[in-house]
């Protein structure tokens, strides 16, 4: 334990340790460095070779391609109707071989047609040598061992698709499809009757936006399974991918079973197939790190003529290829930096060591002054440096800490005697200085306060001879003060009860007076109605003479008909008669009808001003009414005062009550404490007695006799009967209408 506490262990560990932290983040960076630069290197040289090898193929496939792009041209001539007899089916398979001939490396040339499109006589040719039953011109030309072969291409109108979404018709549809030239995925066609894997590089033949059919080329995949194989690049550990626009694989370094499948086959992650396929997609130039192989991979997208099914070439190196030559250097770098950090430890350890023998001598010395309290020891270092000046200071320390320890014992020793005139006298610095005046100012104010104590106990002596008789006194003037409330409680007591007895005859007034005020609101309330009744019957007495008067109207109707009914039952002569009769009895009735009606409308007249008449009363009596409502709310208001000014009144004298009981608890309290202060004053006398004759142990300088005593309290006199004593008056207990209660 003590070994890490030691300055040398810490000034070797710490500074060894910055000095690891700085050599490792060094390498590190160093490493770091060297690893990206080697990842950069990798990228590049990856990416160079990629696109070198993209270009050999472009070439060669793009040899291809021209030819058909130029056999197409060449075939346009046929779809012009002026120059039909141009060129026969002979002279294109001529054509077609002569290609084949001049390019060893061509699998097979061929051209096919729409219906009846090359010369409208696809019925001739049916069956016939490169035509199959329909009779379409679509010869295809291989080269066998004795010389060119003839076949009738295969499929061309076949749409059944594979599990990619490839159509077996492909090279013929596509270009169709889209009037453009095409490069067809990897795919097999039985050539000369042998499944073979072949791409085809097909040119449409189109003439004013109308597709007449295609010129191609097919190639064998081998050349490309061959540029794999001869990869050379780091040692032939990378390998080399050809994949297709689908993401068929065209070419594995070392790995031919593989070709013809697709890219899952291969690479079984579907994040890194999605990245593939994506960049092949888009044309994109790809660097990354396939974790699942631990592998940099670089891929460079190949396009062919303006085709849009692009293709790519993929070069994978490993990781371990990639950084070989980084990690050898930083290894070598780890292990210089590991020499020079042991090194440079072997150093820091001899040159600490310099520095904390002397340190550790003096934390020995040090040690024994604090374990035996001994300050006469001195540390004991010959060096000329900051430790040999750090023991020096120490020596001087101690010799000043010791020279000051004597003084205090020695004048501390008389106090221990009960000698107070000594003091410390040598000179002294800085805190031990301070010291020195503190204790000497401790001794001073020891003295003074002792001096003080003295004189204080005699005049507490003296007091409490006069405390005893003046509590005696406060004890008797408290049983007088007790008896004379207790007749104040009971005269308040009987006020209470009267006070209760007014306040429940107020409250049953005010109730009476709420019930008179409900009374006279109804009485209100039913004016009201009878008032609204009224209005009513004199708006239904007008109503009323409105239809008399309508039906004295329809009465003189009635007479005037009647009286032309007589009229022209008279000019009827003998058959007029009888109605004639009827037309008196009708005037006879309308005359009793306007009777009628008229002594109806003088009832209804009279009853009309009796209406009026009994209105115009029943306002007054509303009027009547309000009047006698205001004046008994006014009433009730009164009484609701009164009611509430007795009830404040019955509680001010509950608390005037409650305020008596604590005064007369108060004062018998006073009454015991009087007793108990006499008694306390006759031990106080007795204890400052023996205060005295403690203090007169010490001895004190004689300066400290002439000392002003302690300020006493001042004193009243009380009368305790036929003598007089001066006493210290008690904290007193006023009581008035603001704190009353509150004691």
């Amino acid at each position: 334990m003590k070994k890490l506490k030691s300055i040398q262990l810490k000034i070797t560990s710490m500074t060894g340790l910055l000095l690891t932290i700085a050599v490792v983040a060094l390498v590190s960076y160093s490493a770091k460095s060297l690893r990206d630069a080697s990842v950069s290197l990798a990228k590049s040289e990856a990416i160079g070779r990629a696109k070198q090898e993209a270009t050999k193929i472009q070439a060669k496939i793009e040899v291809a391609l021209d030819a058909a792009r130029t056999m197409a041209q060449t075939l346009t001539v046929v779809t012009d109707d002026s120059n039909k007899a141009a060129l026969s089916r002979d002279m294109v398979n001529k054509m077609l071989i002569a290609v084949l001939k001049n390019n060893p490396d061509f699998l097979g040339t061929y051209t096919a047609w729409e219906p009846d499109a090359f010369d409208q006589k696809d019925k001739e040719f049916a069956k016939t040598a490169g035509h199959d039953d329909s009779g379409r011109f679509i010869p295809y030309w291989t080269m066998g061992t004795g010389g060119p072969i003839l076949e009738a291409l295969a499929g061309y109108e076949d749409t059944t698709k594979d599990e990619l979404g490839g159509r077996t018709g492909d090279y013929y549809l596509i270009p169709r499809e889209s009037k453009n030239e095409a490069i067809i995925d990897p795919y097999v066609y039985p050539v000369q009757g042998k499944d073979t894997l072949l791409t085809s590089l097909v040119v449409p033949i189109v003439v004013q936006n109308r597709f007449y059919g295609i010129a191609g080329v097919d190639i064998a995949l081998d050349f490309l399974q061959k540029a794999a194989d001869s990869l050379d690049l780091y040692d032939k550990s990378a390998k080399m991918m050809l994949i297709s626009h689908k993401g068929i694989i065209s070419g594995l370094t070392g790995e031919q079973g593989f070709v013809g499948k697709h890219l899952k086959a291969y690479e079984p992650h579907p994040e890194d197939q999605s990245t593939i396929i994506d960049g092949i997609k888009n044309r994109k130039e790809l660097i990354f790190f396939d974790k699942s192989d631990d592998k940099l991979k670089v891929q460079v997208p190949i396009q062919f003529g303006s085709t849009t099914t692009n293709w790519a070439v993929i070069i994978a190196v490993p990781n371990e290829k990639v950084y070989e030559a980084a990690n050898g250097i930083m290894l070598r770098q780890i292990i210089i930096g590991i020499v020079l950090i042991l090194v440079a430890i072997i150093i820091l350890w001899w040159i600490s060591r310099t520095i904390s023998h002397p340190l550790s001598k003096t934390a020995a010395i040090l040690r024994q002054i604090s374990e035996q309290g001994d300050f006469s020891k001195r540390v004991n270092v010959d060096q000329a440096d900051e430790t040999g000046q750090i023991a020096g200071a120490i020596n001087e320390l101690m010799e000043a800490v010791q020279s000051a320890l004597n003084d205090l014992n020695k004048v501390f020793g008389a106090v221990a005697d009960g000698d107070l005139t000594k003091r410390i006298t040598s000179e002294q610095k800085g805190d031990l200085a301070r010291l020195k005046t503190a204790s000497n100012q401790s001794i001073e104010r020891l003295a003074s306060v002792l001096d003080q104590v003295n004189a204080t106990s005699k005049e507490v002596h003296n007091g409490a001879e006069e405390l005893a008789g003046s509590a005696q006194a406060l004890a008797s003037g408290n049983s007088e003060q007790a008896a004379s409330l207790e007749e104040v409680s009971s005269s308040m007591t009987e006020v209470a009860g009267q006070a209760k007895t007014n306040n429940e005859n107020a409250t049953q007034a005010q109730q009476l007076s709420n019930a008179t005020v409900s009374v006279v609101e109804r009485g209100n309330a039913q004016m009201g109605e009878m008032l609204k009744s009224m209005d009513e019957i004199n708006t239904t007495s007008t109503d009323i003479s409105k239809i008399i008067k309508t039906i004295d109207e329809i009465a003189f109707q009635t007479n005037l008909l009647a009286l032309n009914a007589a009229v022209e039952a008279a000019r009827a002569g003998k058959y007029g008669k009888g109605f004639a009769v009827v037309a008196e009895e009708v005037r006879n009735l309308a005359a009793r009808s306007a009777e009628a009606a008229k002594n109806t409308t003088d009832l209804i007249e009279n009853s009309v001003r009796e209406v009026e008449r009994g209105v115009e009363n029943a306002h007054k009596t509303d009027d009547v009414l309000k009047e006698i409502n205001d004046s008994v709310i006014k009433i009730n208001d009164i009484m609701g005062e009164i009611s509430s000014g007795s009830s404040e009144q019955q509680k001010g004298i509950e608390e005037i009550n409650k305020g008596l009981g604590q005064v007369n608890s108060v004062v018998q309290q006073n009454s015991s404490i009087s007793e108990e202060t006499a008694s306390a004053s006759e031990e106080l006398s007795a204890q400052a007695t023996d205060l005295q004759h403690l203090i007169g142990q010490f001895k004190i300088s004689q300066t400290k006799q002439n000392r002003a005593s302690t300020p006493v309290q001042p004193s009243i006199i009380r009368k305790t009967g036929p003598t007089e004593k001066r006493t210290t008056p008690a904290k007193l207990i006023t009581l008035d209408d603001d704190n009353f209660g509150k004691y």
